[in-house]
This record gives C-alpha cells, structure tokens and sequence, in this order.
C-alpha cells in the first residue's frame, strides 16, 4: 500500500451539538468546520493523519503489521506469511514536452494514492518479480530472478506501533 509522509489523509471528524438542544441525548449533531487546531492537525473539521492520502495508515496495514503476524493468532489460523510492503509517495516533476499527460494526470510514475498505486513503478517491479518466480521442481537454469527483498517487510510508517496499541487496547478488553 502507499504511505504519503505528509499527513493528509483524512482520518476522523470535529462534530458540535446544535445550538439550543441543551446537549439532550436526542440533539443532532452537526460537522463543526469551525474547529482548527494545527498541533492537532485538524483543518475546518477534518483531522488529518497518516495514509496514502485517501484511506487512513491504520486501514491500510493494521492487519499485515499485527494480527496476521502474532504467533497464534486467532487471524491468521494458517500461519500464512504476511509481508507488509509500503511504497513512499515520490513527488514527481513533470516536463511538458517529454512526460506523458496520463502520467502527469495521475500523479508519475511514483504515485501511491489509493487507485494510483497500481502505476506505481517500484509496486510494479516487485509484483513482477514475485509473479515471475519460478516454479519449484520445473527447469531452472536459463532462469533467474532476484527477488532478496521482496520477501521482507518495507515499513517506512509508524504502523508497527499503532498496530501493537490496538491488539494491547483488545486484550485488556
């Protein structure tokens, strides 16, 4: 998944009683835009936070970081290895007469929203060499494929830790 170190993914919301409902429990509630707190990082409302700029960090790799390793695990009855790969956005520049309007439109070749992703050069190369790697027990010789480092976790987030704090949260519960 992608991982934009910028926070800007929108993680939560600011939400304040309507006026005059004396904070009854049947008052409405409403979006409260007003509210910006920069230390907090919440724009009009919106409190921004790690991700690949549409899903929060927390959707993206809580599973692969936590439950699917821990040993045991009620998740992963399977023993399936789990490998968290993260793709850093890498601002691109753009020169007009040489880049390609599709890729100036999604973002380069180096994008890692959500969707964009999937054009993302670094994702590509270690989806092909794991898809390419030969089979066991076929013929071998003419074929090799280095594939050192996509068997291991790329974590370049804070993941890891977010991930250990809600499986401590859900054990004391």
């Amino acid at each position: 998944y992608g991982y934009v170190k910028e926070p800007m993914t929108e993680c939560g919301y600011s939400y304040g009683f309507y006026p005059g409902t004396d904070y009854c429990s049947s008052a409405l509630l409403l979006f409260n835009t007003s509210h910006t707190d920069s230390s907090a990082r919440i724009k009009s409302g919106v409190y921004l936070g790690p991700g690949d700029s549409t899903v929060p960090l927390v959707s993206l790799g809580h599973m692969c970081a936590g439950p699917w390793k821990k040993p045991g695990a009620y998740h992963n009855p399977g023993h399936v290895k789990a490998i968290t790969r993260e793709y850093v956005h890498k601002t691109t520049t753009f020169d007009i007469l040489t880049t390609r309007l599709e890729d100036a439109l999604r973002g380069g070749e180096y994008a890692v929203t959500h969707v964009e992703i999937l054009g993302n050069r670094d994702f590509l190369t270690d989806l092909l060499t794991i898809v390419s790697k030969p089979i066991a027990g076929t013929n071998q010789s003419h074929l090799t494929v280095n594939d050192d480092n996509v068997n291991e976790d790329q974590i370049y987030s804070n993941i890891r830790q977010m991930s250990k704090r809600i499986m401590e949260r859900q054990e004391n519960n």
